[in-house]
């Protein structure tokens, strides 16, 4: 073992080509905690505005569903409805249940 590595016990191997390892169940997220969540996109909206538009899916998985925003875009590329998605941010409550704002996304096959 050299100065900078450490050993690692059999249970904390994840594998790495799975990307949704870690995901938190939709169903259990609660607000202000950083999540990284996996689900299909179940609905999509376009909130038009002269001044700020709002790209709106609504992602699930088998415990519940959440609202994801892109603030300032009309499409994001790859998001469409049917397609996986791993997004990765902090909830917050909103009129519409809760909510994540301009997350960092990752399209799954």
């Amino acid at each position: 073992m050299g100065l900078f590595s450490r050993k690692r016990s059999a249970e904390s191997e994840v594998p790495v080509d799975d990307p949704t390892s870690g995901c938190t169940a939709i169903g259990s997220v609660v607000t202000r905690e950083h999540v990284r969540l996996c689900g299909q996109v179940l609905g999509i909206r376009v909130r038009p505005s002269d001044t700020l538009p709002a790209y709106v899916a609504r992602l699930g998985d088998d415990s519940g569903s959440i609202t994801i925003v892109w603030n300032g875009r009309r499409s994001v590329g790859g998001v469409g409805l049917g397609k996986r998605l791993l997004v990765e941010g902090t909830p917050v409550s909103s009129p519409d249940g809760l909510c994540i704002y301009n997350p960092v996304y990752t399209l799954l096959p």
